[in-house]
């Protein structure tokens, strides 16, 4: 459910960066049973391997590549799965890293001029499992949200702090089949039986 891809005005592309940066800041990466870690490493060796050479092939296409936080000092020799948090800019729309499932802290940045290019790249995926709008204006993020493909959609809000355990949720495409949670979440747990009856024979 983590945010994949972040589309923003072209004009505010930098600024966006910035920001999502500067939050990084405070993160601490590490062992995540220490107290002072805010992010832990990613599940396998392999999860972390796949990570990096997303970002290395989008630094080779011309990508402008930026990380932040820092590895907590004990566990910087560990060999642990460890990830900065990464903001990818300059990035083709069809590259790997836009393109693929990663799982990892990396945030590429599109920049749009129109937002229905926005829409049409964010579902230019193969992927859907969320996907939100962030906006001031109501009707304007009500018609984005209705244009989006995806299992779930939110407006000013994401991931499990968007859930309503009332409403169904799943994905769509390669994100999942079926629903948990809302009715068609309780309906995945009956099992139907079919009775078939003919005449007695004579």
């Amino acid at each position: 459910m983590a945010i994949k891809r972040l589309y923003a005005p072209r004009d505010r592309v930098d600024e966006w960066s910035d920001a999502v940066l500067a939050r990084c800041e405070r993160e601490v990466v590490g062992d995540g049973l220490a107290a002072e870690v805010t992010l832990g490493p990613l599940h396998t060796a392999t999860g972390r391997d796949r990570v990096e050479a997303l970002v290395k092939d989008a630094a080779a296409h011309g990508a402008t590549v930026r990380t932040a936080g820092r590895i907590r000092e004990q566990d910087a020799d560990a060999g642990g799965y460890f990830v900065l948090p990464t903001v990818v800019t300059g990035l083709a729309q069809d590259s790997s890293l836009a393109s693929e499932e990663q799982f990892g802290p990396v945030l590429p940045i599109f920049g749009y001029d129109l937002i229905d290019d926005a829409v049409a790249a964010a579902n230019d995926s193969d992927f859907g499992l969320t996907a939100s709008v962030w906006t001031g204006d109501d009707a304007l993020g009500e018609k984005v949200a209705g244009q989006l493909i995806a299992g779930t959609v939110s407006i000013n809000c994401h991931g499990m702090a968007a859930q309503d355990p009332r409403v169904p949720f799943g994905g769509v495409g390669q994100s999942g089949l079926g629903r948990a949670l809302g009715a068609d979440g309780i309906l995945a747990f009956p099992q139907p039986r079919g009775y078939v009856r003919q005449p007695a024979p004579q």
